[in-house]
């Protein structure tokens, strides 16, 4: 298996853990405990009554779910050019990383100014790669 294609398996896993740990573990808890029922969850929306934690997961799996699909285009444009070189490994490496921080960093602090603004730069780094990624097979395609 190539860097790339292990960084979006582990891009398609850990949307799947944020969806799991970040809003599946707060429905699935309130559910058991009678304190909501399966239908009372509407399609995106936060009641006064959840949880910040509950409202920051369901927002960190979202936008895992909207770059999902943008990361997994590039990484398979490259495999389908069989592009393979240590610069397009490091990139899919700091890429991972900078996702997993970034969702991290949504899920374990309160959004105050200083955590949103390393929470940016950690999205941005992400932007840029996947521009560079972009490039990178689109310059060997043509």
């Amino acid at each position: 298996m190539t860097t790339p294609i292990a960084t979006l398996l582990i891009f398609a896993l850990w949307t799947l853990m944020i969806l799991i740990c970040g809003t599946g573990y707060y429905r699935v808890s309130r559910v058991l405990r009678r304190k909501a029922s399966p239908a009372s969850f509407k399609c995106g929306e936060i009641s006064d009554t959840d949880s910040d934690f509950y409202a920051r997961g369901m927002r960190a799996h979202l936008n895992c779910v909207e770059n999902l699909p943008i990361y997994a285009s590039i990484i398979l444009a490259i495999s389908y050019l069989k592009l393979s070189s240590p610069l397009i490994n490091t990139l899919c490496i700091i890429f991972i990383t900078a996702r997993i921080l970034h969702s991290l960093i949504h899920l374990t602090y309160p959004q105050r100014t200083k955590i949103v603004t390393i929470r940016f730069y950690f999205y941005l780094a992400q932007v840029i790669i996947m521009l560079w990624l972009t490039l990178v097979a689109l310059s060997a395609a043509f």
